[in-house]
């Protein structure tokens, strides 16, 4: 840790400074503990010293614990025996081993904002989407009416399948072959009859 004599501010070891709002021109050593808001242009905060708030300048310098929001437009430089707390924006970062950082890291664009991927999402656009909305399913026609005029039409057989045969049919042989018994029986008799009449020695008798 190097100290310059542009010394503005200092909070010596064992001093506690609280509810404080300070802007210095220069360079803050803190030694102590702080609790407040300090705008420095360079912060040192040594391996005794703590830190609660907020601060903002160009520089920090931390070897001893730091538990609060820095926003450093230079470089932020964490010692072996940094302790740092909370939420961290810099231009540059340096970290040495041994230091322990927990929270969140922002670094800073050439204009000094925030990195485009860690800026607040903006407000939503009042346009509407650019995508066209799918097309909807066509609704299904209404069924008609049946005609009350027109008569109903019979089903169709399913195609492939074979008409079925109707009772006259199936029972059509059984009365043909009956019927020729019928026949025959009637013309076999016809036939006894007459032999039966004619005499068995050969001409009619007068």
């Amino acid at each position: 840790m190097s100290v310059n004599d542009d010394i503005e501010f200092i909070v010596g070891p064992g001093t506690v400074v609280s509810g404080a709002s300070i802007r210095v021109k220069g360079t803050a050593l803190i030694s102590g503990r702080f609790e407040g808001d300090l705008s420095a242009d360079r912060t040192i905060i040594a391996a005794t010293g703590v830190f609660a708030g907020t601060l903002s300048g160009s520089r920090l310098e931390l070897h001893g614990g730091f538990d609060g929001d820095a926003s450093l437009g230079e470089q932020a430089l964490l010692g072996a025996s940094a302790r740092f707390s909370g939420t961290l924006s810099y231009r540059q970062l340096v970290v040495e081993s041994g230091a322990r950082l927990v929270g969140a890291v922002a670094p800073l664009d050439e204009a000094g904002q925030l990195e485009p991927l860690l800026r607040q999402p903006s407000e939503p656009s009042d346009d509407p989407p650019a995508s066209n909305p799918p097309d909807a399913a066509p609704e299904p026609e209404p069924a008609g009416e049946p005609d009350a005029d027109r008569p109903s039409e019979t089903p169709r057989a399913a195609s492939g399948s074979k008409p079925r045969q109707s009772a006259n049919r199936t029972t059509g042989k059984p009365k043909s072959a009956a019927s020729a018994k019928t026949a025959t029986g009637r013309r076999s008799r016809t036939g006894s009859r007459k032999t039966a009449d004619a005499p068995s020695g050969g001409k009619p008798k007068t």
